[in-house]
């Protein structure tokens, strides 16, 4: 048997964590179709809720591709995440603190690098991607993934492949916190219009080449969810 029964608290974290090594390993390579979900729930022994939050950090990471009507399929490899933090990453306990500190550093860098770098083929993607984050400002899971994918594509606009590989080991968290996040700020329509303006403040200041706005807004950014999750 493949797959090993799951008994932890966090069941969605061993599960993206076995799926995870199993992609390392070539066990399941790019193409391949994962066995149904129902099968997959039975063979690692976990609800098929556990197994579908797991699916939804994989398809954020861009690991698989899940198509309504056909499967689960393998989409990358080893080569497009750093395997060893990001199993670190979800086995320790770490605070969302510490998560928001770390993002700080790593990002508020990224957008001084993206406003520097970003092409023009960059800042289509944001600009698209900030559209959607506008019309899912009443879906939770569609804004926390317009959310994340905005970072991201901040993250490959800075022209650095370690950073960007270091902020999606971190995207499993960042979920959690965006979370949290969401149902703090999105408790009224003019909170959840701050929070989507934050994130066209800082495009803007990409798309004028001005690096030093960019980085401040940025940092200034996830400052306030930080200090949304303290309280």
């Amino acid at each position: 048997m493949v797959f090993q029964q799951v008994r932890h608290k966090k069941v969605y974290n061993e599960v993206f964590i076995q799926l995870q090594e199993l992609f390392e390993k070539g066990i399941f390579k790019p193409g391949d179709r994962l066995p149904s979900e129902r099968e997959l729930a039975e063979m690692i022994n976990v609800s098929r809720n556990s197994l579908r939050e797991a699916f939804k950090v994989l398809e954020i990471l861009g690991l698989i591709d899940i198509i309504p009507g056909s499967g689960t399929y393998v989409k990358k490899t080893k080569d497009d995440i750093i395997l060893p933090l990001a199993i670190s990453l979800s086995v320790e306990q770490n605070s969302m603190i510490e998560l928001m500190e770390t993002r700080q550093i790593l990002e508020t860098q990224c957008a001084k690098l993206a406003a520097e770098r970003a092409d023009d083929t960059d800042l289509e993607k944001m600009q698209h991607i900030l559209l959607e984050m506008e019309m899912s400002i009443n879906s939770p899971k569609g804004w926390i993934q317009a959310d994340i994918h905005f970072h991201y594509l901040v993250a490959k606009a800075a022209k650095n492949k370690l950073c960007l590989r270091l902020l999606l080991t971190l995207t499993e968290h960042i979920f959690e916190t965006l979370t949290v996040v969401r149902a703090r700020r999105f408790t009224n329509n003019e909170r959840a219009q701050a929070t989507v303006l934050e994130h066209i403040e800082i495009f803007k200041a990409i798309q004028a080449k001005d690096a030093r706005l960019a980085a401040i807004l940025m940092d200034q950014h996830i400052a306030k969810a930080a200090a949304e999750i303290k309280v």
